[in-house]
């Protein structure tokens, strides 16, 4: 038995109620399970635990009726379970053994023709008041979120105190302590104001709470319940989170996240990436480093840990300087970490991914690749002797991506500050500078922008740099902040799902920004338009047009109401089709039409 399930018992078993027991833990951290599961199979059947959500609630009132609803539902379930295992009697009736009374004793000693009676037919919840035993059992009040209410915490105390020292039912009190002492307080008070709230909060919980459990997660036991439960009808899947038992005890204990609900969604969603893992035929290894890395990201995405900047991706949230143990960026592509930030899966694009990834990481086994991705420390003998040259080759020819130079500029620095440490062959720095050119070249006409995993040299660093290894930062970085190149990817992403004519593809792009419509762009445009069948379709992809290019006049200008370039060109080729719709007798046709011109937002 855990230490917090073992006081909490001790708490319901006391003949004495002087207060409440607050039970405090991180959101996901598996209060509530242990209050609905654990604790009822451990004080047993002379024990009635009365759940009460107060999530979103907004009325004292409302919190009553509740409180009265699950007390008679109960009531009653118990009835029915006693008067079927005692046939012929019913508990409390003068027939049946004297069992304690409750529902305030008339529900069943009052007459089909009592006035109360009636009033109780009509709204049998408004008459009861909970009461410390029920049927012979001790009442346990359970109220459960206490910070995602949105009354008053001050007020909802005084309101459960009542039930507590009034009415002398044992109460359990569940919150996320810290969410209540951090909740926002409505902009209209003045932080006077909030101060208040919160000494009235800590004056409020010093009256009414007995004492306070905090629940601390017990790694193992927790992975080996979730493992016990999960269902799964992939072959192979029960068996290979079995096997990574070790790395989720880890996990869960290293990465500061006691969310066993965020866990268990990594756990779920992975499902579907090891599916194609094995489709692929992917080696074991592998398999379970890309399942550490989406788990990590994972739990750390859902409880606001991870930001996407517009500028480079995830690349700036050092998960892999953190958790090396648990992630590496090369387990888990841009694409991924989008399907998990966004909850947006679509299986075609991930299942070539996960090929893509596959034949990836079989060349990176390779020592010239293995150097992409090492920082100096780790790079041992044997790599750099059998990869060093062909490693240069690569970044000359512009083979490495533009943050992999930013690494390899931090390891010739690194480097420096062992005396004697000699590199098997001295870089050529002009060489190297022409190769990053053809990379930031081809990352600018990828369809997808390349993601930074490694932070800008900040100037402590640039100042261990040799002037030509500075100016190769500094060339990186005023291409990472210019943001042109992740615009040059999103015109290719929405250039290619128009020309793949698929709507999934076209509304994935909805969050792109451009630097404008050329030519190629504006006809792959109007070729997927024309190419919809019905009004609702093109008047939907109008739309979508319409938020992409006022995003990126936003983004670009500073200014939603003036034109970006080509924007004209497109209005006039639009008119040609409003023209032709309303000379053929299509008008619906030209409203569609019209409308995909007022989306355009410029009054072109």
């Amino acid at each position: 038995m855990s230490a917090a399930l073992k006081e909490i018992a001790r708490y319901c078993r006391s003949k004495n109620t002087f207060g409440a027991l607050l039970l405090c833990g991180e959101w996901g951290s598996g209060k509530t399970y242990l209050l609905e599961n654990d604790l009822p199979a451990e004080l047993g059947p002379s024990y009635v635990l009365l759940r009460i959500s107060l999530f979103g609630e907004e009325s004292l009132e409302e919190i009553r009726k509740k409180i009265r609803r699950e007390y008679l539902d109960h009531f009653l379930m118990i009835l029915r379970k006693d008067a079927s295992e005692l046939p012929g009697t019913v508990p409390g009736s003068p027939e049946g053994d004297a069992a304690e009374p409750s529902a305030n004793d008339w529900v069943y000693q009052i007459g089909e023709e009592s006035p109360r009676m009636n009033m109780y037919l009509r709204d049998p919840y408004e008459y009861i008041q909970p009461e410390p035993v029920m049927a012979g059992r001790c009442v346990i009040l359970v109220f459960d979120d206490l910070e995602r209410t949105n009354l008053s915490q001050v007020e909802l105390l005084g309101c459960i105190n009542e039930y507590c020292e009034n009415l002398h039912i044992k109460t359990i009190i569940v919150a996320n302590e810290e969410k209540i002492e951090n909740r926002s307080v409505s902009e209209e008070r003045n932080s006077a104001d909030r101060k208040r709230e919160f000494l009235n909060y800590s004056e409020m919980k010093e009256k009414l709470i007995e004492r306070t459990v905090r629940l601390h997660v017990d790694e193992t036991a927790v992975i080996d319940s979730i493992l016990k439960q999960y269902r799964t009808s992939l072959t192979g899947y029960t068996v290979f989170l079995q096997n990574s038992r070790r790395e989720l005890c880890a996990l869960l204990s290293q990465c500061e996240i006691q969310n066993i609900r965020s866990l268990r969604s990594g756990l779920q969603d992975f499902e579907r990436i090891y599916e194609f893992c094995q489709e692929e035929q992917m080696p074991d290894g592998d398999i379970r480093r890309i399942f550490t890395s989406f788990v990590l990201f994972t739990m750390l995405a859902k409880n606001g840990r991870i930001s996407r900047s517009s500028l480079y991706g995830y690349g700036l949230n050092r998960l892999q300087q953190k958790y090396p143990e648990f992630y590496h960026d090369r387990f888990l592509p841009l694409c991924l970490k989008d399907s998990i930030n966004s909850g947006n899966w679509d299986d075609a694009i991930l299942r070539l991914q996960v090929h893509r990834m596959k034949e990836n990481l079989q060349g990176m086994s390779r020592p010239e690749n293995r150097l992409r991705t090492l920082p100096f420390a780790e790079i041992d003998d044997t790599i750099l002797t059998e990869g060093w040259e062909a490693y240069l080759h690569m970044a000359e020819e512009g083979l490495l991506a533009p943050d992999e130079y930013l690494l390899l500029i931090r390891n010739l620095a690194a480097a420096r500050s062992y005396p004697g440490f000699c590199w098997p062959s001295v870089p050529d720095m002009k060489k190297m500078r022409s190769g990053l050119e053809r990379s930031l070249a081809k990352a600018g006409n990828a369809e997808t922008a390349p993601e930074f995993a490694s932070d800008p040299m900040d100037d402590e660093e640039l100042a261990a740099c040799s002037p030509a290894e500075r100016e190769i930062c500094e060339r990186i970085q005023s291409y990472m902040e210019s943001g042109e190149y992740r615009r040059r990817a999103d015109r290719n992403q929405l250039l290619a799902a128009c020309r793949s004519c698929d709507e999934k593809a076209v509304r994935a792009c909805r969050n792109g920004v451009l630097s404008s419509l050329d030519e190629e762009l504006i006809m792959a445009i109007l070729d997927y338009y024309d190419s919809l069948e019905s009004n609702h379709q093109r008047i939907g992809f109008a739309d979508l047009i319409g938020k992409i290019l006022a995003a990126s006049r936003r983004k670009l200008q500073g200014s939603a109401g003036r034109e970006l370039e080509g924007t004209r060109k497109l209005a006039e080729l639009l008119r040609e089709r409003e023209g032709n719709a309303e000379r053929s007798g299509q008008p619906m046709k030209a409203v569609a039409v019209r409308s995909f011109l007022n989306a355009l937002g410029t009054g072109v």
